[in-house]
C-alpha cells in the first residue's frame, strides 16, 4: 500500500473515530443525534418539495404549448352561422356591425356595405382572410360616393342604353 493510501485511510478513520464519540456522547450524544436526524429529514423535505415545484412547472409549461398548439388549430365550425359567428368574435369592436353586413355560404365569406376609407376596406378583409376556416371572401364593400362593386356594370349598361336611344323613355309598352 501507498502512503497516499494510509493517509487517506487514517484520515478516514479518524474522522469516523471522531464522528462516534461526537455522536455517541454519554451526556450530549442523544440530543446531537435528535437534532441531525431531524435536519436530515428536513433536508430531503426540502429537497421533495422542490423536485415537486419543478415537477409542477414542467406540467404547466407543458400544458400552455398544448393549449397554444390548440388555439392555433381550432375546431372547424359547425355550419356557416357559427362561422360568421366566430368571425365577428374575434374581430370583436374591429367589426362595423352598423354599416357591413356578412354572409357566408360554403366557408366563402361575402361583405356588402360602406367603409368610410379604401384602407380600412382592406383591413376588414385581411382581417376576416386570417380567421381560421374562412375558404374565400367576396369583397363588396365600397366608400360613400362610390356604386357597389357589384353595381358598377348594371350601372354602365343602364347608362349605355340611355345614351343609345334617346327617344326611349321606356314608359310605353306596345
Amino acid at each position: 500500500m501507498t502512503i497516499k493510501g494510509r493517509l487517506f485511510r487514517t484520515v478516514v478513520y479518524a474522522g469516523g473515530s471522531a464522528a462516534a464519540a461526537y455522536f455517541f456522547d454519554p451526556q450530549l450524544g442523544r440530543g446531537r443525534r435528535v437534532q441531525a436526524r431531524d435536519q436530515l429529514k428536513a433536508r430531503v423535505r426540502r429537497a421533495e418539495s422542490e423536485a415537486e415545484r419543478r415537477l409542477r412547472y414542467a406540467e404547466g409549461r407543458a400544458e400552455g404549448v398544448l393549449h397554444t398548439v390548440a388555439a392555433v388549430t381550432p375546431d372547424p365550425p359547425a355550419d356557416d352561422k357559427a362561422l360568421g359567428d366566430r368571425i365577428r368574435s374575434e374581430l370583436g369592436d374591429r367589426f362595423p356591425d352598423d354599416s357591413v353586413e356578412l354572409n357566408v355560404a360554403d366557408r366563402v365569406v361575402e361583405l356588402r356595405g360602406q367603409l368610410p376609407t379604401e384602407a380600412g376596406i382592406v383591413e376588414l378583409v385581411t382581417s376576416v382572410r386570417r380567421v381560421p376556416h374562412v375558404a374565400g371572401v367576396v369583397n363588396l364593400l365600397h366608400i360613400p360616393g362610390e356604386p357597389p362593386p357589384n353595381k358598377v356594370d348594371a350601372l354602365e349598361a343602364s347608362a349605355a342604353a340611355a345614351s343609345a336611344s334617346p327617344g326611349n323613355t321606356g314608359t310605353a309598352i306596345e
